[in-house]
């Protein structure tokens, strides 16, 4: 199996990223993440 590299993505491209949605990602290590939908009240308790 061949695995296939993925150029990382720089900061100011995740800046101008985009994706047409209302989608909110973080970048980690140069890999766009998406992010878990946000919960009512507190997520602590």
């Amino acid at each position: 199996m061949i695995a296939t590299l993925r150029p990382k993505m720089t900061f100011e491209a995740y800046l101008a990223y985009d994706d047409g949605l209302d989608g909110r990602y973080e970048l980690i290590d140069g890999v766009l993440v998406p992010m878990g939908a946000e919960s009512e009240g507190r997520s602590d308790r």
